[in-house]
C-alpha cells in the first residue's frame, strides 16, 4: 500500500516524501487524498497497525501541521488559504483518531469493513455485571485510598484489554477486536468517573 499519493487520472504514481515539497505543493497532495477518504495512517506515513505509540505519531503530526500553519498562507491566494485550513483539520482529525486506542481501534474497524455498531455492543453479561456493581460503587464512594485501589484495578483492565486488541488485530480476528474494544469503552468511561472523583475528592496525582 503507498503511503500519500499523488493521483493523475484516478492513477498513483509513487510514493511521496512530504519534506521535499513546498507547503503550498502539500496542500494539493494532500487535498487529492482528502477527496477519497484518505487512511489517516497514510496521511503520517505509518502503517495501518493498531501498534502506535505517541513517540511514534505526535513528531510526524507537529511536523506536517508545521507545514499548514497560517503564518506560511497570508499572503497567498484565497483558495490555497481555503485549502491549508481544509488540510489542517484533516490532519488534526487524524491524529485525533489515532492517538486514542479506542479510537484507532474502532477506526481499523472501518477500514477492516466491520464497523461496531453501537445499538448492538458484543459484551458478555458477566463483563457488564462487573462494570455496573464497579459503577455502583463509584456513586457512593468518598474514600480516597478505596478509589485509588479501583483505580489501579482499572488501569491494569484497561492495559490488559488493549493488549488484546492488538493481538487481535495482528491475527486478523476481527470479531473478537469487536468484543474487546466494547469492553475498553466501558471501563474508559469508569476512567473518566475516577478522575472526576479525585477532583471531588481533593487527589492530587
Amino acid at each position: 500500500m503507498f503511503s500519500l499519493l499523488e493521483r493523475i487520472g484516478g492513477r498513483g504514481i509513487g510514493v511521496l516524501n512530504l519534506k521535499n515539497y513546498s507547503a503550498v505543493r502539500c496542500i494539493r497532495i494532500l487535498a487529492s487524498l482528502s477527496s477519497g477518504k484518505p487512511n489517516y495512517f497514510d496521511v503520517f506515513n505509518l502503517p495501518s497497525s493498531y501498534d502506535l505509540t505517541p513517540d511514534q505519531l505526535t513528531p510526524k503530526y507537529r511536523k506536517l501541521l508545521s507545514r499548514f500553519h497560517p503564518d506560511k498562507f497570508h499572503q497567498k491566494s484565497e483558495e490555497e488559504k481555503a485549502e491549508s485550513e481544509a488540510q489542517s483539520r484533516l490532519i488534526n482529525q487524524a491524529y485525533r483518531v489515532l492517538l486514542n486506542p479506542l479510537e484507532r481501534g474502532l477506526y481499523l474497524l472501518k477500514l477492516h469493513n466491520s464497523p461496531q455498531d453501537e445499538g448492538k455492543l458484543d459484551i458478555s453479561s458477566d463483563s457488564l455485571m462487573n462494570i455496573y456493581e464497579i459503577n455502583d460503587e463509584l456513586s457512593e464512594l468518598t474514600d480516597a485510598s478505596r478509589l485509588a485501589e479501583i483505580k489501579k484495578e482499572n488501569d491494569q483492565r484497561i492495559n490488559s484489554l488493549i493488549e488484546k486488541i492488538s493481538r487481535s488485530f495482528q491475527s486478523e480476528r476481527i470479531q473478537e477486536a469487536k468484543v474487546f474494544l466494547a469492553q475498553l469503552k466501558y471501563f474508559l468511561t469508569i476512567e473518566e468517573r475516577i478522575r472526576s472523583l479525585e477532583l471531588q475528592l481533593g487527589v492530587v496525582r
